[in-house]
């Protein structure tokens, strides 16, 4: 897709590792359902931490 931003060819090109990761944790025998679950843990946590960094407020929230 030429056309597209740059950007979103990275994007591409991360979600393709991550999918490479999953499938090979699956290949080596563990639960589908389990690697799911892990993908959407680090989704959250990663897009936790993408969205305070893009705030800049300068001091992590109390997450206690």
């Amino acid at each position: 897709m030429p056309d597209q931003p740059e950007d979103d060819t990275l994007s591409i090109q991360i979600a393709n590792q991550v999918i490479n990761v999953a499938n090979s944790r699956t290949q080596d025998g563990v639960d589908a359902k389990e690697v799911a679950q892990g993908l959407r843990h680090a989704a959250a946590n990663f897009s936790a931490f993408a969205e305070f960094h893009r705030l800049d407020e300068g001091a992590e929230p109390d997450l206690a």
